[in-house]
């Protein structure tokens, strides 16, 4: 596996991949996953465009297989790994590719990320904790950090 800048003839990959993971989100209503999926879609064209936002993809076998945003060198957004790569290791290496790319320009000391009710463990396995002390969820996503 390899994790590299995403490109803007990416797209169509992120897309799909977007489709699929926002179909498997339980804790998303259905008449809200379109709505998501909108709103994602258009935040990547946004941010493929954006001075200070970058894109990391993990691409096994020559596919794209996982993405994650980074917002400013503060923020992480939109991970994303398709089902079948789950649990071995993409997300993992995405976030840990991301954390450090951040860190060098970051200036707040800390990342942060909006993170899907199903993917607090996640974050949470890798040192990630509630933004502030009596954070709550909001939504289905609930805000974590991460001290740099």
């Amino acid at each position: 596996m390899i994790i590299s800048t995403v490109e803007k003839a990416d797209y169509l990959a992120l897309k799909d991949i977007v489709s699929i993971c926002i179909l498997l989100m339980n804790e998303v209503p259905e008449s809200e996953k379109n709505n998501l999926k909108a709103l994602i879609l258009e935040n990547i064209e946004h941010a493929l465009e954006a001075e200070g936002h970058s894109y990391l993809k993990a691409v096994d076998k020559g596919f794209i297989v996982g993405f994650v945003l980074i917002k400013g060198h503060e923020k992480l957004s939109e991970l994303f790994v398709l089902p079948e790569y789950r649990k071995s290791g993409v997300g993992a290496a995405l976030l840990k590719n991301a954390i450090n790319e951040s860190a060098s320009k970051n200036a707040i000391g800390y990342v942060w990320v909006n993170a899907a009710l199903n993917a607090i463990p996640f974050y949470r396995k890798h040192g990630f904790t509630d933004y502030e002390v009596n954070d709550e969820t909001f939504g289905f996503v609930k805000k974590l950090r991460y001290n740099l």
